[in-house]
Formats: C-alpha cells, sequence, structure tokens
C-alpha cells in the first residue's frame, strides 16, 4: 500500500491488511519524515500522471496521506483528490493531516484495494505509489482503477525495481542473516512486481491503454543516518526487522552495524552529506490512460 509502503518499506511485510493494521502506528508516527524521503518517488509520480486544476484524482493505498496531498496542491480547490486506504487507522491520521494542512479537497475513504468499485468515469486519473507490489491481484485492481477513470484519463503508478538497484532494502537484512539473526517468515516483499514485464501485464490486463514501464533511479535520502546507524532508522519503521533483532545479543547487533556499515561503504553512489545518508534507489515508474 501506498503512502507508507514508500519510503521505508518493510522488505520484511505480509500482504493481509492485518500486517499494516499492526504497524500503522509507526508509519503515522513518522508519515512526515517519509513523505520528506519519499519527495524524489513522489515527483516522478507526478511527472507521469500530470495532475491539472480542477481535476478529480483517485489514489490507492494512500496510507497517512502521501501522495494525495501533493496531488491535491496541483488540482487546486476546485479539483478534489479520494485517498483511499484498506487499513482504517491510516485513513483516520490521513484525514487529520488534511484538516492541518487546509487541505478541504481531499476526501478519504477506507477500502482495500480488492474491493475497489466506484462509478465508472468518476475521476479523471488515478495513482498509486508503492502499493500495487501488495495487490493480492494487480490485474484486477489496475481494472477496477480503469474503470473508475474517464476515457483518456491517466494512470501512474510506481512499483520497486529489483534488489540490487535498491540496498536500502537489502544490505540490513544482509546483515542480520550474517550474524544469525531467525528469518521472518513473510507472504510478499516490496519486490513482487520488479520485472518491467509482469507489471506492463497486470496494467494491460486491467485495461490500461498506450501502457509503458521505466525504470528511473533516484536519490534516497535519509536524514540523521549514518552506514553504522542504518540499522537502527529501519528498524524505526519495520516492525518485523525489530522482531528480528529482538533475540539478537548486543554482540550481534554491533556486528551486523558493522557489515551493514561496510557494505554500504563499497555502494559507489551512496554518499555521506552532512547528516544525511544518501543511497541509490530504483524503481519501475507506470503510466497508461483509461480506455
Amino acid at each position: 500500500m501506498n503512502d507508507p509502503r514508500s519510503p521505508a518499506q518493510d522488505p520484511d511485510s505480509g500482504s493481509g491488511l492485518a500486517d499494516w493494521t499492526a504497524g500503522a502506528a509507526d508509519w503515522i508516527a513518522r508519515a512526515d519524515r517519509i513523505a520528506a524521503i519519499s519527495r524524489p518517488a513522489t515527483e516522478i509520480l507526478l511527472a507521469r500522471l500530470d495532475p491539472q486544476p480542477g481535476q478529480r484524482i483517485l489514489d490507492v493505498a494512500s496510507g497517512a496521506g502521501d501522495p494525495a496531498f501533493s496531488i491535491a496542491e496541483r488540482v487546486g480547490s476546485a479539483g478534489s483528490v479520494l485517498a483511499t486506504d484498506g487499513v482504517a487507522e491510516m485513513v483516520t491520521a490521513l484525514e487529520g493531516r488534511a484538516r492541518e494542512r487546509g487541505l478541504t479537497n481531499v476526501q478519504a475513504q477506507v477500502v482495500s484495494a480488492e474491493s475497489l468499485a466506484f462509478t465508472p468515469g468518476r475521476f479523471d486519473g488515478a495513482s498509486c505509489r508503492f502499493g500495487a507490489m501488495f495487490f493480492d491481484d494487480a490485474a484486477r485492481t489496475f481494472g477496477a482503477m480503469a474503470t473508475a477513470v474517464r476515457s483518456g484519463g491517466r494512470l501512474a503508478a510506481l512499483v520497486w525495481s529489483c534488489d540490487d538497484r535498491n540496498p536500502y532494502f537489502t544490505v540490513v537484512t544482509a546483515a542480520l542473516d550474517a550474524v544469525g539473526a531467525d528469518p521472518v517468515e513473510v507472504a510478499r516483499t516490496v519486490f513482487e512486481l520488479d520485472d518491467p514485464e509482469e507489471v506492463l501485464a497486470a496494467c494491460r490486463g486491467g485495461g490500461w491503454v498506450d501502457a509503458r514501464v521505466e525504470a528511473v533511479g533516484f536519490p534516497w535520502r535519509l536524514p540523521d543516518t549514518r552506514p553504522e546507524t542504518l540499522i537502527d532508522t529501519q528498524s524505526e519503521l519495520s516492525r518485523k526487522l525489530r522482531k528480528r533483532m529482538e533475540g539478537l545479543s548486543a554482540d550481534q547487533i554491533e556486528r551486523a552495524r558493522g557489515i551493514v556499515a561496510e557494505r554500504v561503504g563499497q555502494l559507489e553512489a551512496a554518499i555521506q552529506d552532512g547528516d544525511d545518508l544518501i543511497m541509490p534507489a530504483e524503481c519501475l515508474a507506470l503510466s497508461g490512460r483509461a480506455p
């Protein structure tokens, strides 16, 4: 699911709403931080959605409100955004954050991606940032989105590219494996749709036309993070990562930090910019038009 499924999307997350509900408090508490880290990805989404003043946009799996708020700013007071999420706590937080920002053109609805059903042609466009990997049936959900959008209206969606292009998700997991942390069983990971042909097939299977997918690299800036503290930054947002660490000794955790620091240091594109760690990231940007 969208917002919080990004940026620090939990690579150990299962697909069920129960998992997202259990972790909702962590995401809500850090919603502003997540939005800031995710800003480069949001800009990639907005460039493909190209929301215009007065348009009505459907944002699926919106989490605590980002990128729905950014879209709302683009469509202005004459337009509107309907932000959906299957986790009630997320929607409640989204509504409160919208009020704080004075965004009266944002509405929210508790509905899972698998249960979308809107009046045909109600919206001018649809978006989903880092949520499609967790759809039970991506083609079916994309189909429901296509039905809800008027003919010619745009789709913009982002999913994560392959794991070797997104070391943020892999270096900590590999370090925990190396020091003997117990594994956590998962139903799905953020890399479920890392094959461009697969995500394109799901989009076309949902009825979108002129569909295309593009791998786009972008900087992943983590405030107040250094290579040796990356494991701590991730654990703030990953309930399952914390669970893996619970059984480790202090020595094992320190060894894991050292392994992470070493591996990050080997990344040519990783940069320490003051207090911020910048890591390379890549998404697959999907776009299409409603038939």
